[in-house]
């Protein structure tokens, strides 16, 4: 038997353990049939789906109507279709065409060669008490340089434009590393992130509104990045095991910060699991089970 695991779930074990039980040991998800307002994700993944069209000479635009007409079918019926349309349909199209404007400007895409997009991989990382433990994960853009080298390419919708150099330890991006090393038998020269801010660039608006960071993989780097990740993994199935065997789910116990109230769907969950409330009814209520993937 193999132990499957998703990339994001590793990222979310290390950011909250609860938010991680709930995700993926619980198999949880906002039941969608209840939403009312958009979410920063809504818009990230509307500006995902009209570059993968624009990547493959497709139309933007008709992709990111596409993705609103999907929405359509699950929202609320006292559901704003207005605020919908801005966060999913008006601000999408506003970044991609801005993003369009600063490649051709900054040459961004000189000599590459799209591998694939949404490239699904995976590959063995370790073993867990006798069975193989294996990452999947799936990476926005695989290009080739015009030097012939592997560049990993993952899009981010952001806030704030980060030109601090961090993307060397993001786990996301080395999780991406190993997986291609593994499925393309050669080591990747970077990973790098490009970076679309969540603005309409108005006049009042404070540039720079696109970046690409990069990070260099080599043999070391990835090795260190192995033990790193072998590491979590063991503590992530330990912790999956004891709540399986019925442990109290404080075992997996939550890391509140200031970002909970845009990037998790428990946040109003939370603090009743530990204050006694009727926590078990609001997950009935409002989340459904995923199905996977």
């Amino acid at each position: 038997m193999t132990i499957r695991i998703r990339n994001s779930s590793i990222t979310k074990f290390m950011r909250c353990r609860r938010t991680w039980m709930l995700s993926y040991v619980r198999n949880l998800e906002t039941n969608w049939d209840l939403r009312m307002t958009p979410q920063k994700f809504d818009t990230g993944t509307s500006v995902h789906r009209g570059l993968e069209a624009l990547y493959l000479g497709e139309s933007p635009e008709a992709a990111v109507r596409a993705y609103w007409a999907e929405l359509q079918e699950v929202l609320s019926p006292e559901a704003d279709h207005a605020k919908w349309i801005e966060e999913v349909v008006t601000l999408p199209l506003i970044i991609i065409e801005g993003y369009q404007e600063w490649r051709e400007e900054e040459g961004a895409d000189v000599g590459d060669t799209i591998l694939g997009l949404e490239v699904k991989l995976d590959a063995i990382v370790g073993t867990w008490k006798g069975e193989d433990v294996e990452l999947y994960g799936t990476i926005d853009r695989l290009i080739r340089n015009s030097d012939g080298h592997l560049i990993v390419d993952d899009f981010k919708t952001v806030v704030t434009i980060d030109t601090v150099p961090t993307l060397a330890t993001n786990w996301q991006i080395n999780n991406y590393g190993l997986l291609v090393r593994a499925n393309y038998d050669e080591m990747p020269l970077q990973g790098r992130h490009t970076q679309l801010k969540r603005v309409k660039r108005t006049a009042r608006a404070k540039k720079p509104f696109y970046n690409q960071i990069h990070t260099t993989f080599n043999e070391a780097k990835m090795h260190t990045h192995w033990v790193h990740l072998n590491a979590v993994v063991m503590d992530m199935l330990s912790v999956m095991e004891r709540l399986g065997d019925g442990a109290n789910h404080g075992l997996a116990y939550p890391n509140p910060t200031r970002d909970c109230s845009w990037d998790c769907s428990f946040k109003d969950v939370c603090p009743m699991m530990d204050n006694g409330g009727d926590w078990q009814f609001m997950l009935e209520d409002g989340f459904r089970q995923r199905e996977e993937v």
